[in-house]
């Protein structure tokens, strides 16, 4: 497994989300990690949300959980089953809208469990719509002494190197989001990851209208397509985003 399939593998223990058993058909909110006992040789479903694509999956224990992935209609369906009881792992799914995260286990008298992601609104979903430095809509709150207020500040000191295939226009941050903006949405996209002193590190997007939304504002980012896959015989694609001083 190489080190993009680690981290993935890896991310969900420290994900924050609060962990949410799963029972028979139960429908949990993304943003959870929820918990999926299924169990020896039952087939076991993780339903996401509709119009998502699959761009990888990882799972911390491979050897003794079968993981595979089907459509039912245009909604992605990850199947899961463990070959023994007493099993705990994590499961990784990267999309083309999230990142899912799972905890399984595996219990002879589990049955087969079955879940389905969906989505609550999301708290900075106006920054799809204009630039964050954009006047935001007037309103008709009267006030005696208006005062002007301050335009956000925007940060686009970035360089790019690697695959320039999966450059986008233009980078920049206003101090608390990242946000990488393409003029032509890419066919499929890559898995976000923060490069830091420890290692590489999953970063949570959204991505609407062409532009990627992250909660952060890493020093160095990489966009990595087709990792460890060998897709289209492909390998390995990397584009590498870095910050510098103004």
């Amino acid at each position: 497994m190489n080190k993009t399939a680690i981290a993935l593998a890896c991310a969900a223990f420290a994900f924050a989300g609060a962990p949410v058993r799963a029972d028979e058909g139960t429908r949990v909110p993304y943003g959870t990690t929820p918990t999926v006992t299924c169990a020896p040789l039952f087939v076991c479903t993780i339903t996401l949300e509709p119009h998502d694509d699959v761009s990888a999956i990882a799972a911390g224990d491979t050897a003794r959980w079968l993981v595979s992935q089907v459509r039912a209609n245009d909604t992605p369906v990850i199947l899961v089953k463990p070959k023994q009881a007493g099993l705990v792992t994590n499961l990784v799914v990267a999309t083309s809208l999230h990142l899912y995260y799972v905890r399984l286990e595996s219990r002879s008298d589990a049955g087969s469990g079955r879940i389905a992601f969906f989505s609550t609104p999301a708290p900075h979903t106006q920054y799809a719509a204009r630039p964050p430095w954009s006047t935001p809509p007037p309103t008709h709150t009267p006030s005696p002494s208006p005062s002007p207020s301050a335009a956000p500040v925007v940060d686009a000191s970035y360089r790019i190197s690697g695959d320039q295939t999966l450059a986008p226009q233009s980078v920049y941050n206003d101090g608390e989001h990242t946000y990488l903006i393409y003029e032509k949405v890419p066919s499929e996209l890559p898995v976000v990851l923060a490069v830091t002193p420890g290692g590489d590190q999953l970063v949570n997007f959204r991505f609407s209208n062409g532009v990627f939304i992250m909660d952060s504002v890493p020093q160095q980012i990489d966009l990595v397509l087709h990792a460890g896959t060998g897709k289209h015989n492909s390998g390995e694609r990397r584009l590498h985003i870095y910050h510098v001083s103004p």
